[in-house]
């Protein structure tokens, strides 16, 4: 994104806007004023055909999935412009105070962010610098509407899925409805031992065993093996390769090497040769994920979590867990290595 055309004094104020979430959008539109007076002025000004908001709807399934689960984009565009306003303060000159240029970890997970929305939505850039004020709200909303309809549907659909892999882990469990609550939680003594605390009290700075391969959490290193657990794993590829992905997947209670699928025989490797390619594409295809990043996996932890308990609609604070924090703090574990500099992406 180019830096700005100048620094504007517009008829406009934070003021003239309702609500917090539509503040990150007055630097786009004073810098949209400038550019068009530019442009006019060298007779050039131009006019390019917009997007369809059905197309922002569908491109904002990637935002829960990989950018960010809670908090609206508009987190992430602000940052943006916030270390913009520093640069071109530096190109001009004049003083930055040293409070500015030292980022807060929020900011830079934040800027990481913003990174990974033009990634994912490079159709997102060019509305961002042009779309006229009322146009770029409607972008927004499209996009929060397409994220809002994706989480929900996935939540759904892990909800009843995670039930068999419960089944074969726990045989001796009594056998759960697909399509209720009821019996999950900490309630439930099978699912409770995947919920309990690696210590006395899970907080934002603890994990759950659940995040670890099946009774191998290591006290004495607890980096070993996390988010390496197989239930954890069949939710991400039931989210986003696909379901049929993880029938070599399966969690038994006495496996050996929890993490890794179990060696196919030769009448289930023949089956798979005689079978047709698949034709549907993925969700990872979908939204151009290439690779498994910190987080999707902070997705997946987040809707395997919630498919374990016993609430009755997305909380995003249930009972003492806050799972904002908690998909913050799987983020921050891949993003920011604990002894190591912040890895802006």
């Amino acid at each position: 994104m180019p830096p700005f055309a100048a620094q504007l004094d517009c008829e406009f104020s934070a003021d003239d806007f309702n609500d917090d979430q539509n503040l990150s959008v007055l630097r786009h539109c004073q810098r949209r004023i400038v550019e068009l007076e530019e442009q006019l002025a060298k007779g050039k000004a131009t006019k390019t055909a917009p997007t369809p908001l059905k197309n922002f709807t569908s491109l904002g399934h990637a935002i829960c999935k990989v950018i960010l689960t809670f908090e609206n984009i508009d987190v992430l565009i602000a940052e943006n412009d916030r270390r913009m306003d520093l640069e071109q303060t530096r190109n001009e000159g004049d003083e930055v105070h040293k409070e500015e240029e030292e980022h807060t970890l929020e900011q830079n997970r934040a800027y990481n962010g913003y990174k990974e929305l033009l990634r994912f939505i490079p159709a997102f850039r060019q509305p961002l610098m042009e779309a006229e004020h009322d146009d770029l709200l409607q972008i927004l909303n499209a996009l929060r509407h397409g994220a809002r309809n994706a989480r929900s549907d996935d939540t759904k659909n892990v909800k009843a899925a995670i039930v068999p892999w419960l089944q074969k882990l726990f045989p001796e469990m009594t056998a759960l409805d697909p399509d209720s609550r009821e019996e999950r939680g900490a309630e439930n003594p099978w699912i409770l031992t995947i919920l309990s605390p690696t210590e006395y009290d899970i907080t934002i700075k603890d994990w759950f065993i659940g995040l670890y391969p099946h009774k191998k959490f290591d006290p004495e290193n607890q980096d070993l093996g996390l988010f390496k657990n197989v239930m954890l794993l069949m939710v991400w590829k039931y989210i986003f390769t696909s379901p049929i992905s993880i029938k070599s997947t399966v969690p038994h209670e006495d496996r050996e090497n929890d993490d890794a699928p179990p060696a196919p025989s030769s009448s289930s490797t023949s089956r798979r040769k005689k079978a047709k390619p698949a034709t549907k594409r993925s969700v990872a295809s979908i939204i151009g994920l290439t690779r498994v990043t910190g987080r999707s996996i902070a997705y997946a932890a987040v809707q395997y979590c919630v498919a374990l308990s016993d609430a009755h609609h997305w909380d995003e604070h249930n009972g003492s867990f806050d799972y904002i924090k908690f998909y913050n703090n799987v983020v921050d574990f891949f993003e920011f290595p604990r002894g190591r500099s912040p890895r802006l992406m």
